[in-house]
């Protein structure tokens, strides 16, 4: 949760443990990545510093003016096949859901598949430009986090135990914070 807090005329912006951010200023930076979650605070005169877990898996400790949360962009449900049946020839076609969302250059495609005893979803974010950079990728069920996991190089994500409701997923990559908003009935 981002609070915001007025101090004269300045707006400054305060960061919690668990937000996904975006490092701005990569100086000194050995990764790659510059998106990943807030894992721990501490305060060093003047500034707070912050532990960042990196879609690449690295960490890397930058301060609050460093950091920023880019504004939300949605993307569009193109197809659904709760809605339409699948086409000939989908990837991995043979059981579970499937949905497709567009942003821009971004394809969304997800497959919804029932386990045993849970359901599991299963992604690929594609781009018109190729780039095996790690992106993060978080669950959001009823508006609150539920899990997050980073893209492999093909851009395929996997996340486990998905309950049914309300969900989103929240796409973070350089410059961009994508949801991709749908129900996952039990």
């Amino acid at each position: 949760m981002i609070i915001f807090e007025i101090i004269g005329r300045k707006r400054m912006r305060h960061f919690e443990i668990g937000d996904r951010v975006e490092i701005a200023d990569d100086v000194g930076s050995t990764s790659q990545s510059r998106i990943g979650v807030i894992i721990a605070a501490s305060e060093i005169l003047p500034h707070q510093v912050f532990t960042i877990r990196l879609a690449d898996g690295n960490e890397s400790r930058v301060s609050a003016a460093q950091l920023r949360i880019q504004p939300p962009m949605m993307a569009d449900m193109i197809f659904d096949t709760t809605i339409s049946p699948a086409p000939v020839g989908l990837r991995g076609s043979v059981g579970g859901r499937h949905m497709r969302f567009v942003s821009g250059d971004l394809d969304i495609h997800l497959k919804l598949k029932e386990a045993e005893f849970s359901r599991h979803l299963f992604g690929q974010l594609n781009f018109d430009q190729l780039t095996e950079a790690a992106f993060l990728v978080t669950l959001l069920h009823d508006g609150k986090p539920h899990a997050t996991t980073a893209t492999n190089p093909a851009g395929e994500f996997e996340l486990r135990e998905i309950p049914s409701g309300n969900m989103m997923l929240e796409i973070l990559i350089p410059s961009r914070r994508i949801f991709a908003k749908f129900d996952a009935a039990g």
